[in-house]
């Protein structure tokens, strides 16, 4: 069986409030620039170090300015929609109109960037199972199989979407594959 890689990624976006550089609105000019971030256990952080260049970041506070460690995407949400100088970073299904997603690399945050691979601030999600013969029985190997291709399916993809994450394109409907599992 092939490895199946559903690509419904957690895009990491630059969330901000004020930035350093000059700007025409008054009273941002000396603005100190707040940095919030995720806890070193986060799959979040690690990869949005890693995707800009920085994996030693991810499990290093000691390599990163002093800020905020923040426990999930809703607090870096909740410190992004009042601070005015805060600056962080959330997954892509997190991101509202409390909040301005920045470009990376000239491209825009969106699911559409996304699943065309022109936006790269993104990372996988990786199904794994067991090797063949070390399941306890036939029946719990199929019933892996199964779910296994339910969610690479039109039908998973949806439940995955629905969920607020981005799915890649399914495989058919499991309706028409559900035959294949006794």
């Amino acid at each position: 069986m092939k490895k199946i890689v559903l690509l419904f990624s957690m895009i990491f976006m630059l969330t901000l409030a004020a930035c350093s550089a000059p700007v025409e609105e008054p009273g941002f000019e000396a603005e100190k620039i707040n940095v919030y971030t995720r806890d070193t256990s986060s799959g979040t952080r690690d990869g949005f170090m890693r995707g800009i260049g920085f994996a030693d970041a991810s499990a290093n506070d000691s390599l990163l300015v002093a800020g905020f460690i923040t426990a999930d995407n809703n607090a870096i949400m909740s410190a992004m929609a009042t601070d005015k100088s805060g600056i962080g970073y959330v997954s892509l299904s997190s991101v509202n109109n409390t909040i301005k997603a920045l470009d990376f690399e000239g491209v825009a945050a969106n699911e559409a960037n996304v699943l065309n691979n022109t936006y790269k601030l993104k990372r996988p999600f990786v199904m794994m199972r067991r090797i063949d013969g070390d399941y306890i029985s036939d029946t719990e190997y199929q019933l892996t199989l199964a779910f296994m291709a339910y969610v690479a399916s039109n039908d998973g993809a949806d439940v995955i979407a629905n969920a607020g994450a981005t799915a890649t394109s399914g495989t058919g409907t499991w309706a028409s594959q559900v035959a294949n599992f006794p």
